[in-house]
């Protein structure tokens, strides 16, 4: 009996230590649905990268390729080359329709969507694949916002985000049995560059520390 592919969400966190979630031992840092996910699934604990900077990374994840090979070195561009004398400024050096995104889209079938940080500065219709995103939204930069009216954390908003993509799916790809490929991509794991005020929570999340002692770095 041939089984209907898997619907794939992969949550991607932004700079985050391997070990600063509870399902690593860590003393302090309570992640109690990373660790129920930890309990029940597979943890791969010998995993790394070769270039730990976030849209390098990044570029990595969505091309399948090294750094060597991808040339994404800057934000928004890749590494500048001397050739015959002159420098030339590279982009990201992997064909659109080679990308993580495109394929999933136009080889797999899959209803594709992005919700959160993309984290390259690019046009993500030139360099990930035109046509390839059912739904997209890039949301990075800050950690609290007011938003109708109220205040809102972007962990609130990248979840709204996430659940919106998978309403649509319901009406737009389910019926037409497509499976869906989402990359729920977190951003407040990630400090706000520039701003004094760092690593902001979720009000919700600071009852769990309340007798703890957090130590300075």
């Amino acid at each position: 009996e041939k089984k209907p592919p898997m619907n794939i969400l992969l949550f991607y966190a932004d700079d985050w230590r391997h070990d600063t979630m509870g399902a690593a031992g860590n003393p302090i840092v309570k992640t109690p649905f990373i660790d129920a996910l930890a309990k029940e699934g597979v943890r791969f604990v010998e995993n790394c990268v070769t270039t730990s900077i976030c849209w390098i990374s990044r570029a990595t994840l969505y091309t399948g390729q090294y750094l060597a090979r991808h040339h994404f070195e800057m934000l928004g561009r890749g590494r500048t080359l001397l050739k015959d004398g002159k420098p030339v400024e590279m982009k990201l050096e992997v064909p659109a329709n080679e990308t993580l995104y495109s394929l999933m889209k136009k080889k797999a079938k899959y209803f594709v969507g992005h919700a959160g940080k993309l984290g390259l500065w690019i046009d993500h219709r030139e360099y990930l694949g035109k046509d390839t995103f059912d739904y997209f939204v890039d949301e990075d930069g800050w950690h609290w916002r007011e938003m109708g009216g109220k205040m809102v954390h972007i962990t609130d908003k990248n979840t709204g985000d996430a659940l919106r993509f998978l309403k649509m799916w319901e009406q737009k790809g389910k019926p037409k049995q497509k499976p869906f490929f989402l990359n729920v991509a977190y951003f407040a794991t990630h400090a706000v560059d520039g701003d004094t005020r760092q690593y902001m929570p979720q009000n919700k999340s600071m009852a769990m520390y309340d007798n703890d002692t957090i130590p300075i770095p």
